[in-house]
């Protein structure tokens, strides 16, 4: 009888234990946007000199003949440093479709002349 008992208590013990393992690997729960949570949208960066900028668009020429990319920009956008015409920046997007949405733009090393 005692070994009866001692084989159903260890044999229940055991069939728990995977319960419990599987318990404590839950799945992160998926950020809510109610809450002011990070998107999970891809944020890019690219690099190039100012060719055209006003309040609503940012155009760059990127060096090595890689071409031209106009952004988007708001009025929530994250500028550092002195934006115009000829500056060298960098450039921090998001894409919606096919637009490119600029996120944050830096003027690269304003004291030093960019090489290219």
């Amino acid at each position: 009888m005692r070994d009866a008992l001692a084989a159903i208590v260890i044999s229940g013990a055991l069939s728990i234990t995977p319960v419990a393992a599987f318990a404590a690997r839950r799945a992160p729960e998926s950020p809510s946007l109610d809450e002011g949570s990070h998107s999970t949208v891809a944020e890019h960066a690219t690099s190039g000199t100012v060719k055209s900028i006003d309040a609503t668009t940012l155009v760059i020429a990127r060096a090595g003949n890689r071409g031209e990319m106009t952004f988007e920009l708001n009025p929530s956008i994250h500028r550092q440093g002195r934006i115009s015409v000829g500056t060298r920046v960098s450039v921090r997007y998001q894409d919606d479709g096919k637009r490119h949405v600029a996120t944050a733009i830096t003027v690269e090393n304003p004291t030093q002349p960019a090489t290219q």
